[in-house]
């Protein structure tokens, strides 16, 4: 699990959003360059700040977003979104640094491509167990798998 994080995480979610009766969205306002983030969730929108064209996203320890297939749930990492036309194509870019610790096993910045909980992808980058960093594809269509895994050591 994770000890301490600064992690970016950031969501583009689909045109045609889902959000179960469960699932609450909170209205937010971050602009980043000409990208206007309007939703958050678990907090989100009280741990960011914006300098420049930089994103500083702050998640506390033992936060993530994974569905076990033994049925077990983790959605208690803050995210924001910002909304895209799926119908066209799109580019989404980004600059992720995470700020890797001694301590901070599986810290990591993570980009998300987001529909509801268990319809989602994310791609991390990460600090392994033995300290190595590495980006893994974690998808999620009711549970979650990782999709591919580098683990050559990556600065």
């Amino acid at each position: 699990m994770r000890n301490s994080i600064l992690n970016p995480v950031f969501s583009i979610y689909t045109k045609y959003f889902i959000v179960p009766e469960k699932e609450t969205l909170s209205s937010c306002n971050v602009k980043l360059s000409n990208i206007q983030f309007t939703q958050a969730k678990n907090g989100a929108e009280n741990n960011v700040t914006v300098f420049n064209d930089t994103l500083k996203f702050v998640a506390g320890p033992q936060t993530d977003y994974f569905r076990s297939p033994d049925g077990t749930a983790i959605n208690n990492s803050p995210v924001i979104f910002t909304e895209i036309d799926n119908t066209k194509p799109f580019t989404f870019t980004a600059k992720v640094e995470p700020q890797f610790t001694l301590t901070g096993t599986y810290s990591a910045g993570v980009l998300y491509v987001y529909e509801n909980d268990t319809h989602n992808q994310k791609l991390c980058f990460e600090q392994d167990e033995n300290g190595a960093h590495r980006v893994v594809s974690v998808r999620t269509i009711g549970t979650s798998e990782v999709a591919s895994l580098i683990t050559n050591e990556v600065t």
